[in-house]
């Protein structure tokens, strides 16, 4: 992998990114739900000042959690349009790689931030050597001081802190091996 210009990476819910206006240079992934967008429904815009946005949809399922009847069941009751999969994490990486050199600021968020964004995130940090993830002190409540506003955070908080999408993660790490 290519040297990475990002040495941090802000994970957010999605009614916090739409209110967050990024003081350097910086990029915004955005991860919308198939089943509750339509991938095409009100998304909220973003404040000026980003260098470059992304979109992904895929519903919040991780595959790593069902077995095979499960997982079926939970598709057809929770009206599942798109599981991530290996062209989404292509997608992902490769959007990053186009801009990895060209801001030091990546800004992703999903739904809640609380699954997909971070396992975005993680995953991320693992293949680029990102250091610094920047959180909602709220989403970590019990990894850091009382308080509100933004705390930055080692990739080990991630995992701590977070139930992220185990499968986002893998599959991204995978297809990330797969280029090499």
């Amino acid at each position: 992998m290519r040297t990475s210009k990002v040495t941090k990476i802000i994970i957010l819910p999605k009614e916090e990114a739409i209110a967050y206006k990024p003081s350097s240079p910086t990029v915004a992934f955005r991860i919308f739900d198939a089943m509750k967008d339509g991938g095409y429904g009100p998304k909220g815009c973003l404040q000026q000042g980003y260098f470059n946005t992304f979109c992904f949809t895929f519903d919040d399922v991780d595959v790593t959690k069902h077995t095979p009847e499960s997982l079926s069941r939970t598709i057809k009751a929770d009206g599942i349009k798109k599981i991530f999969d290996e062209s989404l994490a292509a997608k992902v990486i490769s959007s990053f790689e186009v801009v990895m050199g060209l801001c030091d600021t990546l800004m992703v968020h999903c739904r809640a931030g609380a699954s997909r964004s971070p396992a975005v995130a993680a995953a991320l940090m693992d293949l680029y050597s990102i250091k610094k993830a920047i959180v909602p002190r709220d989403t970590i409540d019990d990894f850091a001081p009382e308080g509100s506003g933004l705390v930055s955070v080692k990739r080990q908080t991630i995992e701590d802190a977070f139930s992220y999408n185990r499968h986002v993660y893998n599959l991204i790490i995978r297809e990330a091996q797969k280029e090499r």
